[in-house]
Formats: structure tokens, C-alpha cells, sequence
């Protein structure tokens, strides 16, 4: 039975996660056009397109690897963020796909210790709880992978643009402290976190 519990855990993981981008990358959307930034494309999935068109001045693309996803500023408005805009514009749109992870991961770890007991049988499948651990797995690991902060995740941008803002006079070398002391500084955050949204499911053994 346990087998079974895995099986259907892990068929949640996968719809849940296409879900959990969407939103992701959603919510960098809604962000950016609510700081009138121009955007050029919106994607979800990485790779060559397998669908894509045109509407509201944006296009809608749909990648075959369907472990992230993307929202392309138009050259202009990455210049305008990245250079012009003050440091809160990059860290709301950089952080707030990171935040409706969290958010998301937070409730359903509210909703699990609240209504379920901390030693559920999961062989007794129909009450939800594979549903919610799968929520908290796929949202906790978002947030705290998009925490950290390397090249090419929100969290490079998240820490970097709270770090311009300590200290502005630093300029173009802001990246390169930002990086190396908010990594060092935030891994007991890390742990923190991933033992919050990952530990309860490991602990179930949905991952062995």
C-alpha cells in the first residue's frame, strides 16, 4: 500500500509543479506590468517551443521541459530596471514568484498539522494528505531553491537588490559582494526552511 501512496504522491508532484510555475511565473507577470515594464514573453517550460502565440502584445510560449519557466522584459525595461528604477521595482519583481511559492507552502503545511495527525497512514488514501504533501514539497523546494542566490534564479536578484540598497555607493560591484556574503549569511535560513516544507514529507518516506 505504501507503494501505492508513492506512486499516486508522485503523480501529484508532477501536475502540481506545471501548476506551481504557472503561478511562479504569473505572478512575475502581474508584477512587471504593474511597474508599466514592457514584457516580450511569457514561458513556461524550457527548451525549443512546442506552442507559442500572440496576445495582449505578449507571447505565450510552452517549452517541452516543464521544470521552470520565464518572463522576457523587452531590452528597454531590463535597461530601466536594472539601472534606473530604485531598488524596490527589482526586489517586487524578482521576489514575488518567490513569495506565492512560499505562501502557498506555508498554507497547506497549516491546513496538514491542523486537520491531519503527525503520524498519518497514508495507505488510507481519500482525505487529502497526499494531495497537501505534494503542495508543500513542490512550493517549499520552489521557495527555497529561488532563495539562493546564483546567477540566473530570482534569488540572485532578490538579495542583490536588498544589498544595492544597504549600500548604493557600491555600484556595478554590488553582484559580486551581494553574492558571496548573502551566501554565506542566509544558509542557516536554508536549513531552516527546508527542514519547515521538506522535512515532514521525507519523514512520511514518499521519497525513498
Amino acid at each position: 500500500m505504501l507503494k501505492s501512496a508513492k506512486r499516486k504522491f508522485w503523480i501529484n508532484i508532477i501536475v502540481i509543479a506545471f501548476f506551481a510555475v504557472l503561478l511562479h511565473e504569473f505572478a512575475h507577470l502581474l508584477a512587471a506590468l504593474s511597474l508599466g515594464l514592457d514584457v516580450n514573453a511569457y514561458s513556461i517550460g524550457f527548451g525549443p517551443q512546442m506552442f507559442s502565440w500572440q496576445w495582449g502584445g505578449i507571447e505565450w510560449r510552452i517549452g517541452p521541459i516543464l521544470l521552470g519557466g520565464f518572463v522576457e522584459l523587452t531590452e528597454m525595461s531590463n535597461d530601466l530596471l536594472a539601472t534606473v528604477r530604485p531598488w524596490w521595482h527589482m526586489f517586487w519583481f524578482s521576489s514575488v514568484g518567490v513569495a506565492l511559492n512560499g505562501l502557498i507552502a506555508f498554507a497547506a503545511l497549516r491546513i496538514y498539522k491542523k486537520y491531519y495527525p503527525p503520524k498519518t497512514d497514508l495507505t488510507k488514501p481519500g482525505r487529502g494528505e497526499i494531495f497537501l504533501m505534494a503542495c508543500i514539497y513542490v512550493n517549499g523546494l520552489l521557495f527555497i531553491f529561488n532563495l539562493l542566490p546564483f546567477m540566473f534564479l530570482d534569488g540572485w536578484k532578490v538579495w542583490g537588490s536588498l544589498f544595492l540598497a544597504v549600500l548604493p555607493q557600491l555600484g556595478s560591484l554590488w553582484v559580486f559582494v551581494g553574492y558571496f556574503g548573502f551566501m554565506f549569511m542566509r544558509m542557516p535560513l536554508y536549513r531552516k526552511l527546508e527542514n519547515t516544507f521538506l522535512g515532514p514529507v521525507r519523514n512520511l518516506r514518499l521519497l525513498k
